[in-house]
């Protein structure tokens, strides 16, 4: 039995002699081979993402799902999907997309009809409301003229009763 041991330190002692303390690699001189700085953090990160996953659900106060994650081991590939239903859901939805586009563009021009008609309408309203500025102005020269023919008329009428009133009186005072 002892000699088993003696050879399984020396194994372990010969894989010890080309790592240092901490891990690194030794070259064959002796020297430690220096890491990049984003390969240690790279591989710090690798080691430490499967177990902040399966501490994630603590924060969630799921206790029991997060023992159940750190005694479950892990596969590295994850189950097949099948893409097929989501391929057909979005063909689907990009069919009524399209069907959308096309009611959008009808819809444009609906609008774009009526808002011709409607400037159509406005103008015709404005050359409705000209005209009728256009009537009334003319209404009111009217009215004027009216009046002064009136007034001339009655002018006249008053004239031409204190005429017969006179011819009257001097025909019946030549008369007498």
């Amino acid at each position: 039995m002892s000699e088993i041991n003696r050879e399984a330190e020396e194994r372990v002692t010969e894989s010890e002699a080309t790592r240092t303390a901490i891990g690194r690699p030794v070259s064959r001189s002796g020297k430690e081979e220096p890491r990049a700085g984003m390969q240690r953090t790279a591989t710090a990160i690798r080691t430490i993402v499967p177990l902040v996953q399966r501490l994630l659900p603590l924060l969630d106060g799921n206790v029991a799902s997060a023992v159940a994650n750190l005694l479950v081991p892990r596969s590295l590939g994850g189950p097949a999907t099948d893409l097929g239903p989501l391929e057909r859901a979005l063909m689907r939805m990009r069919g009524d997309l399209a069907v959308m586009q096309d009611k959008s563009v009808q819809q444009e021009t609906a609008l774009k009809r009526i808002d011709d008609r409607l400037e159509t309408v406005k103008d015709a309203l404005e050359r409705a409301s000209q005209e009728q500025k256009e009537a009334a102005e003319e209404l009111g020269r009217t009215r004027k003229s009216v009046r002064v023919f009136a007034l001339i008329g009655v002018v006249l009428l008053v004239i031409s009763i204190g005429l017969n009133a006179a011819l009257f009186l001097y025909v019946k005072g030549v008369l007498r």
